[in-house]
C-alpha cells in the first residue's frame, strides 16, 4: 500500500492549487500554506513550489542514505511520469510541469517537483 501511494498519489486541491494529499494532515500545515502564499506574494505557482518539491531520500526515512544519487535520480524520474500522468487524468483540463530535479538544483537530493 505504501508503494501504491508513492508511485500513485492522491492530491488535493486548495484554492486552485494541487498538493499531494499527505502534505495536509493538521493546522499547522494549513496554516503554513497561508504564510507561504502571502510570502510569495499570493502567487500560485511559487506557493505550489514551495510545497510540491520533494526529495527522493527522505521518502525512505530511517533508510535514507541507503540508496546511491543514481538509484535517487532512476526513482524520480520514475515517480515523475507516473504523477504526470495521474495529475493528467485527475486535472485534465489544467497544464502541470512535473520535473526531475538534479542534486546540484536542490542543493545536495534529486527530487520531484510539480506545478501549474
Amino acid at each position: 500500500l505504501l508503494y501504491g501511494r508513492l508511485f500513485w498519489p492522491e492530491f488535493v486541491e486548495i484554492d486552485q492549487m494541487v498538493f499531494l494529499k499527505e502534505t495536509f494532515e493538521d493546522e499547522d500545515d494549513w496554516r503554513r500554506l497561508a504564510e507561504a502564499f502571502e510570502h510569495y506574494g499570493k502567487d500560485y505557482r511559487k506557493t505550489e513550489q514551495s510545497f510540491n518539491l520533494v526529495e527522493i531520500p527522505s521518502l525512505f526515512g530511517r533508510r535514507m542514505g541507503e540508496t546511491t544519487d543514481e538509484e535517487d535520480y532512476w526513482l524520480a524520474e520514475r515517480l515523475a511520469d507516473m504523477w504526470s500522468c495521474r495529475l493528467q487524468l485527475l486535472y485534465p483540463h489544467r497544464h502541470f510541469v512535473v520535473e526531475v530535479l538534479e542534486p546540484e538544483q536542490t542543493g545536495g537530493e534529486a527530487a520531484v517537483i510539480f506545478y501549474q
